[in-house]
């Protein structure tokens, strides 16, 4: 191993020692404790609006109220009179982690019976999916989808997922529907049917779900994971399922129906589950809804509770899944190329003995010895690498330790600091140290689960290429921050701890106003985590530090408790060369090793076992440079409210106004009339040609730029901060927000580097690496995301090809890129959004600002109108379906996918009211039909696809992912629901579901934006639009309430059906079992004859994307965009 005093201190040695660190800290720490009481007194911790619950001084519109019904049902209830949206949320604390041995999966599929699709939600990779939400009836409501149909008529989502240990369902609907829609939901829980024929289909779903999960890179690695840990531990379950889990590696005698209602009866009851209602309603009206609704869900029943159970309580022991020694029989032979992995539910299950002779606090030994492990693991503590070779193209080492739980300690979790601590990216840090090096290009600490008796704390280094080969440099840098954080006075750490305290008692204070949807589903999880009282302010308001409890975690985080994994495809080359694992022979320093198979997804892997002494000695170099960070300027203190009045939030907010001009400078401001934050929302916009010429070149100066800031800004993002830049057609985009006080500073120090960086030859190549490989990573993207990329491609005027860019940035050197940069800073011209608590003389400073840093270059000159940078959308042929067939470029993808695009054309507003209204019409049947009823795919997905040119370009849109069918196959299948739903659906139309429809949407599109930012970024819409139409949202709902049925079903007929007037481009991926005969070019036919066919049919190849551009009409633009506004 390369010696790190040899490496990485000629870097850059520390800038003061820790004495003088500890002097800068004293200077901050009565600044935190005068912040910490000034701000004590404001939240409401004895009743009032808060039902007993310390809320933030910010929400003054929602009142509260807990509850608990007889039946042990507990609630939130949150009244909020400015609101036309009501959500509810009902948690059950069950996942996967309470699935019978018999039936991995259970748990989710049961998600799947009850609530339809799920998504990952926080506390890990638990069962995810698309958009939607099943539930599939009821004893009250049997038909299947009518929960969903009323949400979708009221204009509202629904949604369900699956974790290790909770499972949460959720819908959100217009106040007027919500009554209706909640006691379908509340049936659920008290009489589902769980039919035999929902069961087989959504067992299929669940397979699909899993399938498309077998490529993503995150859930390969939370997998080998697991299978290194006991499988004693509940934790280590398989969490999706699958057909192989649910219906063909079961027992003879298992009934999967028959398991699904016992696990059910065990499990969903009142005392179980908690509730959330988020509503205009009065709070009395909601609980009368929570009474009359889920008062007769049934409380636990006698027989349901299994021998050993016990409550859940506050102080839970630790249970590490890596710490239980799993001996295999000594007779046990090396494993063929089989039989690699004693674990795996397809070979042979030896009989596991306990070594349960070890003190449980020591975790000697941290992982689990599979089959094979030679007898020396009893005399020879060991750490566990795990080498992984993942999919896409990266490099990065992982450092995990188990620790006891943090749900416990929430109101003073020592993992919060740590993760602050270990992540942080200023000078002094570890990512600072490796950035520098060249080593690394992130950085990331935190909880990678937490469960009730215990949680992993993740150390991720995301590696260069230059980085790789000193991998072990970095895990030991790793060690040493450890070390160093463990040496740490209580003074310096306390001073720390306040910091972020402050940090984030500021944010809590300025809460700012979430979704109503979203809001019911997160308190609907803390309330199953979290003290009544501390249901809204967890994660927020933190008590002192808890010195013991720190102090128990850094105990536990030494070289001999920890696990590494080293993902990287150079690993591919090191796997199965039948070692021999023998730790009672292997050299003293010198790893053993063992090739493995995760059984569940059938992924290889190699784990090798490093003596803990060779790990100790990692610990004992010296890097100069490390230190914990300075106090942070970028902390706000300042917060008056600069408004003289107030207007309730509006989906028509008066605009902003142009409060400067000249050619090189636009300045728009608006002051914050309704949302009482001191927050500020700025965006810059550098009008430019050159991106729309070199996409390529503007992307890596975006990352460099990036790169280049995030030490200096890092601060700015701890405190609350935000920055961002991006490229695209029009040019360089910069955004900041935050806390006004301090928002321009960050802007200052952004923008000076932004016009004044020189391209360094290290950072670049590092810079050109990660963009390269993202590129080379986007081949392994799902079959419909590239299926969306190609109508992009198809569609936009001067759009290239992913393989383009990368062709391009494999070309690029350093010298094209500073050439670049600065012929985009000498010629090009700045429009200035500054939005929220901000003064218009503070805008125009900042206008000047801007002026003046772009003419400190000499070269600089405005851009000529002329240059301004626009694209133009492809018109399609009427009367022709364009097809383009593909193979979907991962060799291991499954799944094949249909994507396709109906055009509607140039759109007014009133046209684009009436594809919207038609979307949400479909939506629902659409979703029933492809994907409940006939199962074509997991993903189902259909609305309006919009192309601002600075004029609407719109038509609606459809998308299916599927393992099943090809999509020659899907296609047939849409366009004969095309067919039934204007036979069955739009048609007969009634005037009351059209009203209700109508009234949905209106309702949609009149919600006020919850935030300071989603009022902003309609203003600055328009502004980059060069439309101003600042009523806009009125404008669409004015065009929804005209509208009529014989409008829709000549929208219908014109867009989608008439095989004259059509305009149809659709993308076929062909997946590994889809592969279509060959590849067609130029006209042709289907082959087929049937009610389906519509016009001619035009096949397309992948390299014909540029030539069926260029031989295709465009749309105009807006002649807005040319005539000066100002």
């Amino acid at each position: 191993m390369m010696s790190l005093t040899g490496s990485l201190t000629r870097i850059g040695s520390n800038s003061g020692s820790n004495s003088s660190l500890l002097r800068s800290l004293h200077s901050s720490s009565r600044r935190w404790a005068s912040l910490i009481r000034s701000m004590e007194h404001l939240w409401d911790r004895e009743g009032g609006a808060g039902g007993g619950m310390e809320t933030s001084p910010q929400d003054t519109d929602r009142s509260y109220r807990l509850l608990r019904l007889p039946n042990n049902l507990r609630a939130i209830l949150v009244s909020d009179p400015t609101t036309d949206k009501s959500a509810a949320a009902l948690s059950v604390r069950v996942g996967a982690s309470q699935d019978p041995p018999e039936a991995p999966g259970l748990a989710h599929f049961c998600e799947h019976m009850v609530g339809g699709w799920g998504r990952k939600h926080a506390d890990g990779l638990g069962a995810d999916g698309g958009e939607g939400s099943l539930f599939l009836g009821t004893d009250k409501y049997p038909r299947e989808n009518t929960y969903k149909d009323l949400v979708s008529k009221s204009g509202g989502s629904s949604n369900a997922s699956t974790s290790m240990d909770l499972t949460l369902y959720k819908f959100q609907a217009s106040a007027d529907a919500f009554a209706g829609v909640l006691d379908v939901f509340a049936q659920f829980f008290i009489c589902p049917l769980f039919t035999e024929s929902a069961t087989g289909r959504e067992l299929k779903a669940v397979d699909a779900e899993n399938s498309k999960n077998l490529i993503n890179d995150s859930r390969r690695m939370w997998q080998i994971t697991k299978a290194v840990a006991t499988p004693l531990h509940p934790w280590t379950k398989f969490s999706t399922g699958s057909l192989r889990t649910l219906k063909e590696d079961v027992p003879p005698a298992f009934d999967l129906r028959d398991a699904l209602l016992r696990f059910y009866a065990k499990h969903y009851y009142a005392g179980n589950m908690a509730l959330v209602l988020v509503s205009r309603d009065s709070l009395d009206v909601l609980e009368g809804h929570v009474r009359d609704k889920f008062g007769a869900i049934r409380d636990r029943e006698p027989l349901a509770v299994r021998k050993g159970d016990v409550e859940r309580t506050a102080a839970v022991r630790f249970n590490n899944p890596f710490q239980t020694r799993v001996l295999p029989p000594a007779s046990n032979p090396t494993p063929s190329d089989g039989q690699r992995n004693a674990l795996c539910p397809s070979t042979p299950s030896p009989s596991y003995t306990i070594s349960g002779d070890d003190d449980p606090s020591t975790g000697r030994l941290p992982f689990v010895a599979p089959l094979g492990l030679g007898a020396g693991m009893d005399r020879c503590p060991a750490v566990p690498l795990i080498r992984i070779v993942p999919l896409r193209d990266k490099k990065e080492i992982r450092v995990t330790w188990p620790l006891p739980p943090s749900r416990p300690s929430y109101r003073a979790p020592p993992t919060r600091l740590l993760s602050h601590l270990l992540g942080h990216e200023g000078e002094g840090s570890i990512f600072s140290v490796l950035h520098r090096a060249g080593w690394a290009s992130g950085v990331h600490a935190g909880l990678g689960t937490s469960q009730d008796d215990f949680c992993l704390f993740e150390v991720t280094v995301a590696l260069t290429e230059e980085g790789l080969p000193h991998w072990q440099d970095v895990a030991s840098l790793i060690f040493q921050y450890v070390h160093l954080v463990g040496r740490a006075s209580p003074e310096e750490l306390l001073v720390l701890w306040d910091e972020l305290r402050v940090i984030s008692a500021t944010a809590f204070r300025f809460q700012q106003k979430s979704s109503e949807y979203s809001y019911a589903a997160d308190l609907a999880r803390r309330l199953q985590y979290h003290q009544d009282r501390h249901v809204l302010s967890a994660g927020h308001l933190f008590d002192p530090l808890d010195e013991a409890s720190l102090s128990d975690c850094l105990a536990h985080m030494t070289e001999e408790k920890a696990i590494l994994t080293l993902s990287c495809k150079d690993n591919q080359s090191r796997f199965f060369h039948q070692h021999r694992l023998d730790l009672s022979v292997a050299p003293r320093n010198s790893p053993a090793v063992l090739d493995l198979v995760e059984p569940w997804y059938q992924i290889p892997y190699q784990l090798e076992l490093f003596p803990a002494h060779a790990t100790r000695e990692w610990a004992c170099a010296h890097v100069d440079s490390l230190h914990l960070p300075r106090p942070n300027p970028f902390v706000a203190e300042e917060f008056e409210i600069l408004a003289p009045s107030y207007e309730p939030p509006s989906a028509t907010p008066s605009p902003p106004a142009l409060v400067f001009a000249n050619p090189c400078v636009h300045v728009w401001h608006k002051l914050d009339l309704s949302y009482k934050q001191p927050r500020a929302h700025i965006v810059l916009e550098f009008a430019t040609p050159l991106p729309q010429r070199d996409p390529a070149a503007a992307e890596l100066l975006v990352r460099y730029l990036e790169h280049t800031l995030a030490e200096s800004t890092y601060d700015g993002v701890v405190a609350g901060l935000g920055w961002s830049i991006s490229s695209h057609a029009r040019g360089l985009t910069l955004r900041f927000s935050g806390f006004s006080h301090k928002v321009q500073t960050l802007l200052h120090k952004v923008l000076e580097s932004v016009l004044t960086t020189d391209i360094h030859d290290a950072l670049f190549r590092l810079t050109r690496e990660k963009a390269i490989d993202a590129y080379r990573n986007i081949a392994l993207a799902r079959p419909d995301e590239h299926g969306q990329m190609f109508l992009s491609l198809l569609l936009t005027e001067g759009r290239w090809a992913w393989k383009e860019k990368l062709q391009r940035l494999e070309s690029l050197q350093a010298e094209d890129l500073a050439h670049f940069h600065r012929e985009l800073m000498a010629r090009n011209s700045v429009t200035l959004g500054v939005f929220g608590n901000v003064s218009e003389e503070s805008a125009l400073g900042l206008g000047e600002l801007v002026e003046r840093l772009m003419r400190r270059n000499g070269r600089f000159e405005p851009l000529c109108p002329s240059l301004q940078p626009f694209s133009r959308a492809v018109m399609l042929d009427a009367g022709v379906d364009h097809r383009l067939c593909a193979i979907v470029p991962n060799d291991a993808d499954i799944n094949s996918s249909l994507s396709i695009y109906f055009q509607a054309g140039l759109v007014t507003a009133a046209q684009t009211a009436q594809l919207m209204l038609l979307a949400q019409i479909m939506k629902e049947p659409c979703f029933t039909q492809l994907r409940t009823r006939e199962q074509l795919g997991y993903i189902v997905g259909s609305g309006v696809k919009s192309m601002w040119f600075r004029s609407m370009v719109a038509g609606l849109s459809f998308r299916v992912l599927s393992k099943t069918h090809g999509p020659e196959d899907i296609l047939d299948r849409l366009e004969a629901f095309l067919d039934q739903f204007h036979r069955e659906i739009l048609t007969v139309l009634s005037s009351s579901e059209l009203e209700r429809h109508k009234e949905a949407l209106i309702t949609n599109l009149l919600e006020p934006p919850k935030k300071m930012v989603g009022e902003a970024s309609m203003h600055w819409e328009e502004i980059v639009n060069g439309t101003l139409e600042w009523k806009r949202n009125q404008l669409y709902a004015d065009g929804v309430r005209e509208t009529g049925r014989d409008d829709l079903i000549e929208l219908f007929d014109s867009v989608c059906l008439n095989e004259e007037k059509r305009r149809v481009v659709s993308v076929m991926m062909h997946g590994k079992h889809h592969r279509p005969i060959r590849i067609l070019g130029g006209e042709g036919t289907t082959g087929k004859d049937g009610p389906n066919l519509r016009g001619r049919v035009v096949y397309l190849k992948e390299e014909d994307c540029l030539a069926f551009r260029a031989a295709h009409a465009l749309f105009p633009c807006s002649p807005s965009m040319f005539t000066s506004k100002y």
